[in-house]
């Protein structure tokens, strides 16, 4: 228990310090249209770049909101420079960078740095490696967006890549990176093994779920959206009842597998939040080519998923909120989950 509530200290003790010198700006709601895309990690067309089968699904999501007259907010991990350097992942994917650039060109566009591409926390290398695309580019690692109606304050959107306070990918991110870039990279290349699933260290991930909705349910009015652990996650009764439905398919095959635990853990955890105060974006670099994003829209906050196929891409709405209810949910703190509950569901 020690080790975790460790583990909660430092993930609070790092989206603090992202908070506080968060960039800040304040918008109505009912003009906001907003896309959040994260963990594209584009990397140089070989055996190791997971963006290559989510790209067509990706284009054709990108057109969408660009017509439709969205800001685009990528949210870190755009570029795998852990086992890359930028300047051939940049040249690979120049017809990406190109219609990112339309975004930015009309200022709707809103770029963060994570632990995979944390080379743009310097100001320096984004002038030199992002300069001859996107004119005076910002690259935040945080922002607090704060939404009205009318006169009042609604509540704050708070987002971040999610990898502040972690050990491996923020304090000891230098020595991560050189040991992916040097061992697992040509690897990866051998034998095309893929790690763009959500990840396969399930008690992993569902701790670190965990504390990131903890530190947000500690605050009023305030939702977290975040990537990095590459899982969707919108709560709502639909996810609970998705999650429930799932497991019991699930156990149908195994009472007791990796697949059913990981499952049994989600569901405890879904029901013992009493707020919905934390999402995630998911990824742009599913195995299947599948793109998962965070929508805030006519008032709505919702969970889209876009499809390549040979009709062209799709987009499919997963979940939606009212987000004015969203911050009237939150309004008061509510009590943190205890992360035990990920490493032993019962």
């Amino acid at each position: 228990m020690a080790n975790l509530e460790n583990y909660q200290r430092k993930i609070n003790r790092g989206l603090n310090q992202a908070h506080a010198g968060a960039v800040s700006m304040t918008r109505p709601l009912d003009e906001l249209r907003l896309i959040v895309l994260s963990d594209q990690h584009k990397g140089v067309r070989d055996g190791a770049d997971d963006f290559q089968r989510c790209e067509s699904a990706y284009l054709g999501a990108l057109s969408y909101y660009l017509g439709a007259g969205f800001s685009l907010a990528v949210l870190g991990d755009v570029e795998e420079l852990w086992e890359n350097e930028a300047e051939p992942v940049l040249a690979r994917y120049s017809a990406v960078l190109e219609v990112e650039k339309e975004f930015s060109r009309s200022g709707r566009y809103w770029r963060f740095y994570g632990n995979h591409d944390d080379d743009w926390s310097h100001p320096d290398l984004v002038d030199r490696l992002l300069g001859g695309i996107f004119a005076e580019l910002p690259v935040w690692e945080s922002l607090r967006l704060s939404l009205r109606d009318g006169d009042r304050l609604l509540g704050e959107v708070f987002l971040a890549h999610g990898h502040q306070g972690t050990t491996f990918s923020d304090r000891f991110g230098p020595l991560s990176r050189r040991i992916v870039r040097t061992f697992w990279r040509p690897f990866q290349r051998l034998t095309k093994v893929k790690t763009n699933s959500p990840s396969t260290d399930w008690q992993l991930r569902h701790e670190h779920d965990i504390a990131m909705y903890n530190w947000a349910a500690g605050r009023s009015r305030l939702i977290l959206i975040a990537g990095h652990t590459h899982h969707a996650i919108f709560p709502s009764p639909r996810r609970i009842e998705r999650l429930a439905s799932a497991l019991e398919e699930q156990r149908a095959l195994s009472l007791d597998s990796p697949e059913t635990r990981a499952l049994r853990a989600e569901l405890d955890a879904a029901r013992a939040q009493e707020q919905p105060c934390y999402f995630n974006s998911g990824c742009c670099s599913f195995r299947d080519g599948q793109v998962t994003g965070i929508e805030i829209a006519e008032g709505q906050i919702r969970l889209v998923q876009w499809i390549a196929s040979e009709a062209g891409p799709s987009r499919t709405v997963l979940d939606s909120a009212d987000l004015a209810q969203v911050f009237e949910d939150t309004q008061a703190q509510a009590a943190p989950i205890l992360l035990d509950m990920a490493l032993d569901p019962q």
